[in-house]
């Protein structure tokens, strides 16, 4: 069974579909959109017919959640609608993102970060202090219009890789490892990449061998500049395509993967 939750701005959990959905007194009647589109550039193939595709960006993705909101939760405990309603507005913001998670049927999870996709909180079908005599449940629609800014879905991070191994993408775009060590002597070897030592560095640090990063290389999630400043010069290696392995070898250091999903879809 696939599962969706949302981590609120304000630190709520909603489980919106799955087997606790409506727990939290919301739950998506339908899930539309939350499909990445990337936009290609394609450029003609010199001297042959047809095109490639020389480059894309992926930009940010959007979706739909058509929610009930209910008075009454899935262990047949009460609330007032207008409580559940107040709470679940207060969970999302155009501003500051929450975060969606989606567990496929496969036990696969991913994560987006999640906004509201312009102006403020929707208005239900109807007033949710609204009470009708002799129906002590009761429940409101709503639509909520979402923008991912991530523009796609994060996957698990792999295992650690540590000696000669294949690096294994279960994603849908190129991935590349991060390298983390401490102490010297540590080294690295990999597609594009001729071994070579890593820098001394006397606590973790960690380098991010995606070209797109500029080879960043962090303590502690801070911009480590001397330390990069003794990779410079290093070629950016060549990248694991989606569904591939690619030989590394990892020596007094470890590395990890993590895919990234277009579609949550089938995962």
């Amino acid at each position: 069974m696939i599962t969706l939750a949302y981590a609120g701005v304000d630190s709520s959990e909603w489980t919106l579909v799955g087997e606790r959905q409506g727990a939290q007194g919301a739950e998506a009647a339908k899930v539309s959109g939350f499909i990445a589109s990337p936009d290609t550039t394609v450029e003609a193939r010199p001297a042959r017919t047809g095109h490639v595709v020389s480059g894309f960006t992926v930009p940010p993705m959007t979706g739909t959640l058509d929610l009930t909101v209910s008075s009454q939760l899935v262990d047949g405990e009460t609330r007032e609608l207008d409580e559940i309603f107040d709470a679940l507005a207060l969970a999302w913001s155009p501003l500051v993102d929450g975060e969606l998670t989606w567990v496929s049927d496969r036990g696969v999870l991913m994560r987006t970060r999640a906004r509201l996709a312009s102006g403020g909180f929707p208005m239900p079908d109807r007033s949710p202090t609204e009470r009708a005599p002799g129906q002590p449940v009761r429940r409101v629609a709503l639509s909520l219009s979402v923008q991912c800014l991530d523009g796609l879905w994060i996957g698990p991070q792999s295992a650690p890789y540590t000696g000669a191994v294949q690096v294994y993408n279960a994603g849908d775009l190129d991935d590349y490892p991060r390298i983390e060590w401490a102490g010297a002597g540590a080294t690295v070897a990999g597609p594009g990449i001729p071994e070579f030592t890593l820098p001394t560095t006397a606590v973790p640090a960690v380098w991010d061998t995606d070209p797109a990063t500029g080879g960043m290389v962090t303590i502690d999630g801070q911009p480590a500049t001397a330390l990069r400043q003794q990779m410079r010069g290093r070629v950016a290696p060549v990248p694991i395509e989606p569904g591939t392995t690619a030989p590394w070898t990892f020596t007094g250091c470890t590395a990890v993967v993590q895919p990234l999903f277009l579609n949550p879809w089938g995962r």
